[in-house]
């Protein structure tokens, strides 16, 4: 038999087959699909939601060191002069990190006190989506839309908050806009540092002083004169944040395909079993190719070809599937949590897609394929 003819023929009885059976191989399909899809849809959401957070980090760090103590409010807002005094730094300022309890809320919430005047420089992607942002060091807070939904909070508003758990004795304050922070996830106050200050009674101290420098060559050379000025500080270049943040979305990306990978060994098992089940139903015609000079590649060339059709075709319906899930999600987060991801769609991801899924279904086929490839024509002949 010639070689091309073989193949030719192969791939007609692998669709054939498939045509006669439609339910059976419509489901091996759907399982190499559903597989495919939760995995390019993982892969896209979480390659989305890296690229915003570096995007995020870029804009909100650009060319800073971030100077804090080894507890939460520690650090004298009087170092600020000393900072700015160091070559290379173009401005400085205090912020107050911490957690709070709002009246109403059943779960703590996240506090930054900032100086009125370096609003839009800590948060670059703020959106004031309604009421307006501080004029000076007024008693008053913005807050995000989650918060507000979740609340029932408006402009106007005021609200109690206290530093501690639920019940301690806190500070009113006037809700004065709702803004959204980029891809903050959680639900954020912010108010003038001053203030801040009061509520934690820890005034003249911050949790942190974000430093400013003209350029990145200057980075590192500040963060070693810092840390011989400051022993005792913590000092945080944008290079270790980032590796951090490196870490955390290399174990969220992992953990997500794990449990993606779940669906894939499904779908093996499922092309396992039709391959299996097409070597018992067709062993007669077996057979007769072996009688007629078919050798053991052949036959499982044929076995072979209808694997990589449901693979294939599983494989495209899984990557359409993939990518209108990764939206979906992306909804779902901007409509539960105020998220606001894109994935995003790069062709390694559709062709690392493609690939896994002719590699889950030749894998899985292997083994009942070459079995039937090795039955002796006398023994096909004489199968009832």
């Amino acid at each position: 038999m010639a070689g091309l003819s073989v193949y030719k023929y192969a791939v007609k009885f692998a669709w054939n087959d498939m045509l006669s059976r439609k339910v059976r191989a419509t489901l091996t399909v759907f399982s190499i699909a559903v597989g495919i899809a939760t995995l390019v849809a993982l892969m896209s959401i979480t390659l989305g939601m890296r690229t915003q957070v570096e995007s995020m980090l870029s804009e909100a760090l650009g060319l800073a060191v971030i100077l804090s103590g080894k507890t939460a409010i520690e650090v004298p807002v009087s170092l600020v002069p000393v900072v700015k005094n160091i070559p290379g730094v173009i401005d400085a300022y205090p912020v107050i990190e911490h957690m709070a309890t709002i009246e109403k809320a059943m779960q703590p919430v996240f506090v930054r006190g900032v100086p009125p005047d370096k609003l839009l420089d800590a948060f670059p992607m703020l959106e004031v989506k309604e009421g307006r942002i501080f004029q000076g060091e007024e008693k008053a807070i913005l807050i995000t839309p989650r918060l507000a939904e979740r609340l029932g909070l408006d402009i106007g508003d005021i609200v109690e908050i206290s530093p501690g758990t639920v019940g301690a004795s806190g500070e009113k304050y006037e809700i004065i806009g709702v803004v959204k922070l980029g891809i903050s996830i959680g639900d954020f106050i912010i108010m003038p540092l001053s203030k801040a200050q009061e509520l934690y009674n820890r005034p003249g101290y911050a949790s942190a002083i974000i430093i400013k420098v003209a350029s990145r060559d200057t980075i590192k050379p500040l963060a070693d004169a810092l840390r011989e000025m400051f022993p005792g500080a913590r000092i945080m270049e944008p290079e270790q944040i980032a590796k951090q943040i490196e870490r955390i979305m290399n174990v969220i990306n992992a953990t997500l395909l794990s449990i993606g990978s779940i669906s894939l060994v499904v779908a093996a098992l499922s092309v396992m079993n039709t391959i299996t089940m097409v070597v018992r139903e067709r062993i007669r015609e077996i057979g007769i190719l072996k009688a007629l000079g078919a050798q053991r590649r052949h036959v499982l060339a044929i076995f072979m070809s209808e694997a990589l059709l449901l693979s294939i075709i599983g494989g495209i319906i899984g990557i359409i599937m993939g990518i209108s899930g990764a939206h979906a999600v992306a909804e779902a987060l901007v409509h539960f949590i105020g998220l606001k991801l894109s994935p995003v769609i790069d062709l390694l991801t559709l062709a690392e897609g493609m690939i896994i899924a002719i590699l889950v279904g030749s894998i899985a086929s292997f083994h009942p394929a070459w079995k039937g490839a090795n039955i002796r024509p006398v023994e096909a002949l004489r199968y009832e």
